[in-house]
């Protein structure tokens, strides 16, 4: 049975845009650590889990962005872009990935009511 091409693409894209959406915030995180001195040591894990939360939030915009089958993509991006603003927000002010995944789901599903 053979593949077709436009299916192959589309797998293609797919993981590029998975692996994309975990690695680039992985090297930005990477590159912020290399300019920081070195003032304690965390261990592996430490050092691991703190890219967790760029990578998770960078994931979650990618998905939200995706236009869903049967909607117009203007009011989903309109309301991501709505969203997205307190998301960012308490990302900043709190660093806490699970706060700021609570306080994304509740702004998009405000947004949701608004548009």
């Amino acid at each position: 049975m053979p593949v077709r091409a436009d299916l192959s693409a589309l797998f293609l894209l797919a993981g590029a845009g998975v692996y994309l959406t975990r690695f680039l915030p992985l090297l930005v995180a990477l590159r912020r650590q290399a300019k920081e001195p070195a003032a304690k040591s965390d261990g592996l894990l430490g050092s691991a889990l703190r890219f967790v939360g760029p990578s998770v939030i960078a994931a979650l915009l990618v998905a939200s962005v995706l236009p869903q089958p049967g909607q117009a993509e203007l009011p989903g991006l309109l309301r991501t872009a709505i969203a997205f603003v307190p998301t960012v927000l308490v990302a900043v002010r709190f660093g806490n990935l699970g706060l700021t995944v609570l306080a994304g789901v509740l702004a998009y599903w405000f947004a949701s009511l608004l548009v």
